[in-house]
């Protein structure tokens, strides 16, 4: 499948989780901002998660995963989908490799070269982004992401948010995916 009716494909979805996401950034940003101007605050650090906050990596993730399919002659079907998205690739490396009977260090080999390269071109989410910049020095902010160290660095240096970060916590600090990260 090429990359013009992959992005046909998914575009009614993409468009749906944006739209949860803006809605859900609109309701977000007067909230934080309400906190940022009382005095009473008790708030001292803000954490921040990467992909779905910051940077809408979604379309990478699939398309990549599409892309290392085909590379083995399979194709991302439907019900597949949910089984990558919000989903780190070591997770959805392993049921791809049981459902497609698939060489795994392939998967991953072919799925991360192709991730790099759509990485690149994920948009940005701006507002975020603007408010990040406005929380600077107020709070101390962290950013942390089951994502990998290279990624994470490229995506602050793209948002020029270099610097802006107290804390970085990267998979690279911890053991489990997900849900529970050991070093924060």
């Amino acid at each position: 499948m090429n990359n013009k009716n992959f992005e046909n494909k998914h575009l009614e979805k993409i468009q749906n989780l944006k739209k949860f996401k803006n809605n859900f950034k609109v309701a977000l940003i007067p909230i934080i901002m309400n906190i940022n101007q009382s005095k009473q605050s008790k708030i001292k650090a803000i954490i921040f998660d990467r992909d779905g906050v910051l940077i809408d990596s979604e379309y990478a993730h699939l398309q990549s995963v599409e892309l290392s399919l085909n590379k083995q002659n399979f194709s991302l079907k439907k019900e597949d989908e949910k089984e990558v998205v919000g989903m780190h690739p070591d997770e959805y490396t392993s049921y791809f490799v049981s459902k497609y009977k698939i060489d795994a260090d392939k998967f991953k080999e072919y799925q991360y070269h192709f991730y790099l390269r759509m990485f690149q071109k994920a948009p940005l989410i701006n507002d975020m982004i603007d408010l990040v910049k406005k929380l600077e020095g107020k709070y101390k902010l962290a950013l942390t992401t089951s994502s990998n160290y290279e990624t994470t660095e490229n995506m602050i240096a793209r948002a020029e948010l270099d610097g802006v970060f107290d804390k970085i916590v990267t998979n690279e600090f911890y053991k489990r995916k997900n849900h529970f990260p050991t070093h924060i």
